[in-house]
């Protein structure tokens, strides 16, 4: 089965999605990604840590793997890095069904 969804791990739980998706731009991934999702908890304001974003290529998707693995989110205060497997939910239908 081809990988294009992945879960990026350890997200500074300040941060919006609006920002964590700016970031994940900047490092050029602009434009390769169809669905983005950072669950969140009303109550606290907060997110709970990780998204499930679907790559539209196979080949998108191990790169942000290569390049988000390990990285640290400017300026959030946080030391702990991110970490990026694949997403046990795979492909965009897949996503929006289970995400709904």
């Amino acid at each position: 089965t081809l990988v294009t969804t992945m879960m990026l791990k350890n997200i500074p739980c300040r941060k919006s999605q609006e920002y964590v998706m700016a970031q994940v731009d900047e490092q050029g991934f602009a434009g390769t990604y169809d669905f983005f999702y950072l669950p969140s908890d009303v109550k606290f304001r907060t997110n709970l840590g990780y998204a499930f974003i679907n790559f539209i290529t196979p080949d998108d998707a191990a790169l942000f793997r290569e390049t988000m693995d390990g990285y640290t989110f400017p300026g959030s205060g946080s030391i702990k890095a991110c970490a990026v497997v694949p997403a046990h939910v795979q492909g965009l239908q897949n996503n929006l069904a289970a995400f709904k």
